[in-house]
């Protein structure tokens, strides 16, 4: 997870500046708390997620919801109207092709967008399906409403709830449920829920100036959210027992950066841009050197490698020549490196880590680039080049396997104590 791509809504202005005003105002420090296990989820302010886009040629695949019970369809708009209300055992919508179908027929009306709630129980479900409608795609379940954006060239899914729920559906994306301890995950749930809020206090303009259809991205560059596929009942205990509970430095908000596995050293806050403050100064880990990622390699041919790089130089208006060695430089002090230096005969440059990573992922999918904490070495084939390296992820703020051994003796507040220095923590709401 790192910061990254935001899209922006009209409704929430009023909402965010509470959110503001929370946050500037004096706040009661508290700690980990637990309470009695119960089935809700608490009340936080609402935050909006792009769930689904479509473009182009996937246009002609079907958005479809699914609503078990009483349904209500609006006009969204400053102030939503209800144009349909429904009971009945199931009410299927679908989106194809630009138009509306309601139970399998089509419907005329063409507000853009409209809202999808549930009035019996508080969710929705949606899948896309490809042209040929297979009915073997799976549905996923959305807490809260669901807006959707239709034009001619572009088709958006945006789901509205309050931020716990948001919270229960990034921890079980991001961190899993299974296989963490609980004092783990929530330590995990008081780091996301830091990391947005900072993020929406940031994005938040006084003056109420926000475009008509704000959202943040659900993916790897904002925080992967994936409504309530992967909940279970430690998550959601981890997200009430954290409830409305941030991390600050000097009394405010800060980037609370986390990813899968440090391999022995977390990464300097310098690795984003951000000023170097304690809490991201990075720390040494002793305890995610037994876990999945820890170490890896991976072996490429040149050829492959040269030809990536030559598109990519080639979309940024450079010309290479053959490739002749890669060198990652500027190490951090937990040997993350910042830069890959690029050798090729008609001279050299460099490229940042992780836009190298990205592009490789992009190209060799599973055989991918983890971390930037690694080493090329050229093999004696002389046509392949094999990157060996340590951790998962950016390695920035909390690493998470770390945190999920931590977590089998130790409290949530140690657990960010160690990982994020010097920060405190209060209660918002």
């Amino acid at each position: 997870m790192v910061q990254g791509e935001r899209i922006f809504s009209n409704s929430l202005a009023s909402s965010l500046a509470l959110v503001l005003l929370m946050i500037i105002a004096q706040l009661t420090v508290t700690g980990c708390s637990s309470e009695s296990e119960t089935s809700y989820l608490p009340k936080g302010p609402p935050i909006r997620i792009e769930v689904e886009s479509l473009q182009e040629e996937r246009l002609n695949y079907a958005v479809e919801f699914e609503v078990q019970g009483a349904v209500q369809i609006y006009s969204v708009s400053e102030k939503p109207i209800l144009i349909r209300a429904l009971e009945e055992p199931k009410v299927k919508i679908q989106v194809v092709g630009g138009k509306i179908l309601l139970n399998d027929k089509e419907e005329p009306f063409t507000e853009n967008p409209f809202r999808i709630l549930s009035t019996e129980q508080p969710l929705v479900k949606m899948r896309v399906l490809p042209p040929s409608e297979d009915d073997s795609v799976n549905f996923k379940e959305y807490r809260g409403t669901l807006d959707v954006f239709f034009y001619g060239s572009q088709l958006r899914v945006i789901n509205e709830l309050n931020l716990e729920e948001y919270l229960a559906g990034v921890l079980g994306n991001e961190m899993g449920g299974d296989g963490f301890p609980l004092e783990a995950l929530k330590a995990q749930a008081i780091a996301a829920r830091t990391f947005t809020l900072y993020n929406m206090r940031r994005d938040f303009d006084p003056n109420g100036e926000i475009s008509p259809d704000l959202a943040y991205k659900s993916s790897m560059e904002f925080q992967s959210y994936g409504g309530m596929t992967k909940e279970n009942d430690r998550i959601l205990q981890a997200v009430r027992e954290t409830s409305g509970l941030v991390l600050t430095y000097d009394g405010s908000l800060f980037q609370t950066y986390y990813h899968s596995n440090c391999g022995g050293a977390t990464a300097s806050g310098h690795f984003f841009g951000e000023q170097e403050i304690a809490p991201l100064k990075g720390v040494t880990c002793d305890y995610c050197k037994d876990s999945p990622g820890y170490s890896w390699d991976r072996t490429f041919s040149k050829q492959d490698l040269e030809g990536v790089l030559v598109a990519w130089a080639g979309a940024q208006g450079l010309k290479i020549g053959k490739l002749v060695l890669l060198k990652p430089v500027d190490a951090y002090p937990s040997q993350h490196h910042a830069y890959l230096r690029i050798v090729h005969t008609e001279g050299a440059f460099e490229m940042r880590i992780d836009r190298f990573r990205k592009l490789i992922g992009r190209h060799f999918g599973a055989n991918n680039i983890p971390s930037g904490r690694f080493d090329v070495k050229k093999n004696e084939d002389g046509k392949t080049l094999t990157f060996t390296g340590k951790g998962y992820g950016h390695g920035v703020g909390l690493c998470q396997y770390g945190a999920a051994k931590f977590g089998e003796s130790a409290t949530c507040g140690k657990i960010l104590a160690h990982y994020f220095p010097e920060a405190g923590q209060k209660k918002l709401y």
